[in-house]
Order: C-alpha cells, then sequence, then structure tokens
C-alpha cells in the first residue's frame, strides 16, 4: 500500500494531506489548524465528462458532521485527485481554528489550495 503525507502552512494554519491506496481507490486525510478532527467527508467516482467524452470528470457526493463546515476543502481534494488519477477517492476533512476571522478562514483556504497543488504533484505513485 502507498502512503503519502504533505503539507503547507505555518503555526495554526498548517494543514497535512495524508494520500492512502487501499487497492485501486485512494483515501486522502486532510487535517490540521489548532484541533484536527474528521468534519465532511467527500467521495468521488471518475466517469467519462458530460461534454467531453475525451475527459475525465467525476461525481461525487458529500455528508458532514453537524456544526462542521469543511466540505468545500474535502470536495477540493476528492473531485480534483479524481479527475487527475480517474480512480475513485475518499477524502476526509477536518481544520479546526478557534472563532476563526474571514481572514483565518481566507488563509486556511488559501492553504488548502496550495496543499492540493502540492499533493497533485506527489501522484505519481498512485497514477498507472
Amino acid at each position: 500500500m502507498n502512503k503519502v503525507k504533505i503539507s503547507t502552512g505555518k503555526g495554526k494554519y498548517k494543514i497535512f494531506c495524508e494520500i492512502k491506496q487501499i487497492g485501486e481507490d485512494l483515501l486522502l486525510l486532510v487535517y490540521g489548524g489548532e484541533k484536527p478532527h474528521a468534519g465532511s467527508v467527500c467521495i468521488a467516482q471518475p466517469r467519462e465528462s458530460l461534454k467531453n467524452k475525451s475527459k475525465t470528470s467525476c461525481t461525487s457526493s458529500v455528508f458532514n458532521f453537524l456544526g462542521h463546515k469543511d466540505e468545500a476543502i474535502a470536495r477540493m481534494f476528492a473531485e480534483r485527485i479524481c479527475r487527475k488519477t480517474g480512480k475513485k477517492v475518499i477524502a476526509l476533512a477536518g481544520v479546526h481554528v478557534k472563532n476563526a476571522s474571514y481572514e483565518e478562514i481566507n488563509v486556511i483556504l488559501e492553504n488548502a489550495r496550495k496543499l492540493l497543488e502540492k499533493t497533485l504533484q506527489n501522484l505519481s505513485s498512485f497514477v498507472g
């Protein structure tokens, strides 16, 4: 089973992504902040694009645990990695900064985007 762990950010804004291969499928754990947790889960399954049959798209579903708002991060990771790899992906996200301001939420989301780009660059052992 392949496994990769990547991080970005500093202090309470640091977030991690662990990728584990389970058979042909991928499990992503995206967590960080002051209190990592299980907040939202997104599952994505690859399919042929409805607009361009030569491209891979995906269908996804999200479950948010009560009171959690980690859906944007879970969906971002699951869908992009599913489209890139053509594999089923389960992404569990939980990043918490206590009483985060609007600006802090934007820092977390920007770090998540940066982490996703780093993650996409480290997928070679999971593709093929």
